[in-house]
């Protein structure tokens, strides 16, 4: 079986554009550049976004820095919100690769982000944010995405309250 299978079998089925039961598409799911690529030539729409109005950078299940690069670079709304009011910064992808989204900066029209994620290394990402020019704004009704057991997390869950708490 070839790692590209799956795409060949979106192309050949014209499913490059069709939304599960979630509303993501296959663009969604891109974990390589071959498959990011072929989609787009074969017409994906890389500004689709599901039934709250996200987009595939609002989702983990982009793999690396180099596909948020692409997804960037080939016009993705970098600027989108949800229907809750929450873009991307407050997604964990953006948390796992948070300078592959800074080194857009020029592209982000957005000054204030909408936080009710905190993940275990929240607080350097919003520092981040707050270091590049945008006002952070924590929502009362906060998730903890990480539980704060062990001395390391115990740690983190501290150094993430403590930074809150200080904005």
């Amino acid at each position: 079986m070839h790692f590209d299978d799956w795409t060949d079998f979106i192309i050949e089925n014209s499913l490059v554009n069709k939304p599960n039961s979630n509303g993501l598409t296959p663009i969604f799911f891109c974990q390589n550049q071959l498959s990011f690529f072929r989609l787009l030539a074969n017409g994906a729409d890389i500004n689709h976004c599901n039934k709250e109005n996200k987009n595939a950078l609002f989702f983990n299940h982009i793999g690396n820095e180099t596909l948020i690069k692409n997804f960037v670079e080939h016009n993705l709304n970098i600027n989108q919100l949800d229907i809750r009011g929450y873009s991307i910064f407050n997604c964990s992808l953006f948390n796992k690769y948070p300078d592959a989204f800074i080194k857009h900066r020029d592209l982000i029209k957005l000054t204030k982000i909408n936080i009710d994620k905190i993940y275990v290394n929240s607080y350097c990402n919003l520092k981040l944010l707050i270091d590049n020019g945008f006002q952070i704004i924590i929502s009362n009704k906060r998730e903890f995405t990480f539980y704060p057991t062990g001395d390391f997390l115990s740690g983190e869950f501290k150094k993430n309250l403590d930074f809150i708490e200080s904005i």
